[in-house]
């Protein structure tokens, strides 16, 4: 009993220890919000832990006691596994390699989110925590998902625990650290982030829009859609992004791969909608070579490509089509692009909310000129974009704790 008291307590001051720590460096401005509803979420998790612990005291068979400390001491490390996961991800600000890229990443996560909200005319929820992981590829960890550090097979308590994380994240590739440019990639992660929090209906919209093209891009659904927001969000560059990542034999382009159609396909699509939305993507000779090889099914699937591109961009997000959500200005971007290889570079109206995905975009369309001066202007002008704000405004605090207490009582349900 002494042990499990103590563990909890330790616990917890952990957790409060952690937060005030956080509640006051800048590196963490713009996560006010989201450590709010973290703080929140573990009071109520292991102030229940603790009072059940003391309910034990009253038990005077030894066998039920323990039995209920097992219990309760299990319900302990949940809670301990998900401050873990949560943690690592924001404490990467603070090493001193990853904080300037990372302030770049929450601007462009920031600005991305924020379109679709006031695009609709929302209040952001909660957006999506950025951070490095070590993939090849960026990957997004919706609220509706399971993180696979958080998923034991067995564990259906923890499984229903993470259905409801509060606080969305994009993994991001490590090598973004040394090419900035690549945090273009937060486009189409945030895209995913949209497609499955932003309207319950969405998902099914999505479906069904395409369905009509033809069943195939059913099981494509949720990465079409997340192409399709990348290309209104940062235009031609979204277009770069997926050529380089998805570069490769001739074979492994013409053949579809999980959620994905085949590469060549992909490209396809991605150069169909930034056409439709008035921002040509650049020549791609080895994709035209390729198109001219392309087997029956691959000729299907890219005649349909044009009715996918107008299905996805007619979509209805928040009672406008995705379409008018607003691409970053072409003009703008080139010139960014010219003066992002300058060694002090110039740039007027970065506070704007759109200023970040036109940067990158910038930095993607002309970070080949001088790569390691690119990236250095991009890490160092990205965090001064967007104006102040946090990533999302203050959730209803009734609802806040009515999750946690939702939360607390899953895990220690899940014990007995």
């Amino acid at each position: 009993m002494d042990r499990s008291l103590a563990a909890a307590d330790a616990l917890r001051d952990v957790v409060a220890h952690w937060l005030a720590g956080r509640g006051d460096d800048p590196r963490f401005l713009r996560f006010r919000r989201q450590l709010a509803i973290l703080d929140t979420l573990f009071a109520e998790l292991l102030d229940a832990i603790r009072s059940e612990l003391l309910k034990v005291l009253q038990t005077a068979d030894s066998g039920p006691a323990y039995q209920r400390c097992r219990e309760l001491d299990e319900s302990l490390l949940v809670g301990e596994r998900l401050f873990g996961w949560y943690r690592e991800k924001y404490d990467q600000r603070l090493d001193d390699r990853l904080h300037a890229v990372l302030a770049a990443a929450d601007e462009v996560v920031r600005s991305c989110w924020r379109a679709a909200c006031e695009h609709a005319g929302r209040t952001p929820a909660a957006g999506p925590l950025p951070y490095l992981d070590a993939r090849f590829a960026a990957s997004a960890t919706p609220r509706p998902a399971v993180p696979a550090g958080l998923r034991p097979s067995a564990d259906s308590v923890v499984e229903e625990l993470v259905r409801e994380l509060p606080i969305p994240v994009i993994g991001l590739p490590g090598w973004a650290a040394r090419e900035s440019w690549w945090l273009g990639m937060c486009a189409h992660e945030t895209g995913h982030h949209v497609h499955h929090d932003f309207d319950p209906g969405l998902p099914y919209a999505v479906r069904s829009a395409l369905a009509e093209v033809g069943e195939e891009w059913i099981g494509w659904a949720a990465e079409a859609f997340a192409d399709a927001y990348s290309a209104v969000m940062i235009g031609p560059a979204a277009c770069w992004l997926v050529a380089e990542l998805q570069h490769g034999p001739e074979e492994a382009m013409l053949r579809p791969a999980g959620p994905y159609p085949s590469p060549v396909v992909r490209s396809a699509l991605l150069a169909e909608l930034c056409a439709r939305l008035g921002a040509p993507a650049p020549a791609q000779p080895d994709l035209d070579g390729l198109l001219a090889r392309a087997g029956r099914t691959q000729e299907r699937r890219l005649a349909e490509v044009p009715a996918v591109a107008r299905a996805l961009l007619g979509l209805p997000l928040g009672g406008r089509p995705l379409r008018d959500l607003g691409l970053p200005d072409a003009g703008r971007a080139s010139a960014w692009a010219g003066q992002l290889a300058r060694g002090v570079p110039l740039f007027a109206g970065l506070d704007r909310p759109e200023a970040a995905r036109e940067l990158v975009a910038a930095g993607v369309a002309g970070h080949a000129a001088d790569p390691a001066r690119v990236h250095a202007n991009l890490v160092g002008h990205l965090p001064r974009c967007g104006g102040e704000g946090t990533l999302g405004a203050s959730a209803p605090q009734p609802a806040v704790r009515d999750l946690a207490r939702r939360l607390t009582g899953r895990v220690l349900g899940g014990g007995r």
